[in-house]
């Protein structure tokens, strides 16, 4: 089997950041021979999957405080599917909270022959994985087959179609569109697409 992932050193950071910038040697050795798969790294945390679906395990690293034991997080949740539907894709996103970081799994239902989206989303909370209310996508754009949706506050955004970007406003259950500028387009399967966080008010 093919070697894990490891970090690897970054290059010399401006004098002025030396002081405030941590570092931390981490490596996924310890699942030598075995399938690891990195979700999530943010803030520190790294989420990893190792085994395959079905009997994979979920576990969170946080390299920068090695004190820290690793946190084992329940197998990810298989919703139930209506008749002819199937799994388009999955993501495990993350965002910000109250210090920490907060985990949300993202599971994209399709129902085949029909243009009918649905989403299924979970919540991590006290080490369980909470199911919110299923979302049907009406009249909207289809997800690309590799959309890598991005999770800010409280929204997903999530390209679609071939120049929209699907906004899910989580307080509110709604949806929303955003339209790519004039001239551009994602291709077909989304894999030149990728949305980054915006710090500042907009979002």
């Amino acid at each position: 089997p093919a070697d894990p992932p490891a970090f690897v050193p970054v290059l010399p950071q401006p004098a002025e950041l030396a002081a405030v910038v941590r570092r931390a040697s981490f490596s996924l050795d310890v699942y030598r021979g075995l399938l690891a798969q990195i979700h999530d790294c943010r803030n520190g945390s790294v989420f990893v999957q190792v085994g395959t679906e079905g009997r994979a395990v979920m576990r969170v690293h946080t390299p920068l405080c090695p004190q820290r034991r690793v946190a084992f997080i329940p197998p990810l949740p298989r919703p139930a599917l209506r008749p002819r539907g199937l799994c388009s894709f999955t993501q495990i996103l993350s965002t910000e909270e109250r210090g920490g970081l907060s985990y949300h799994y993202l599971y994209v239902e399709s129902t085949v022959d029909k243009p009918e989206t649905r989403l299924h989303i979970y919540v991590l909370q006290d080490g369980l994985w909470l199911p919110r209310a299923p979302l049907d996508m009406h009249q909207l754009p289809r997800p690309l087959l590799q959309p890598k949706p991005v999770l800010v506050d409280t929204r997903i955004y999530m390209p679609a179609g071939l120049s929209d970007i699907i906004v899910l406003d989580l307080t509110a259950s709604s949806f929303s569109t955003i339209q790519l500028p004039r001239g551009t387009k994602h291709d077909e399967c989304g894999g030149t697409t990728m949305l980054a966080r915006s710090y500042d008010a907009s979002g």
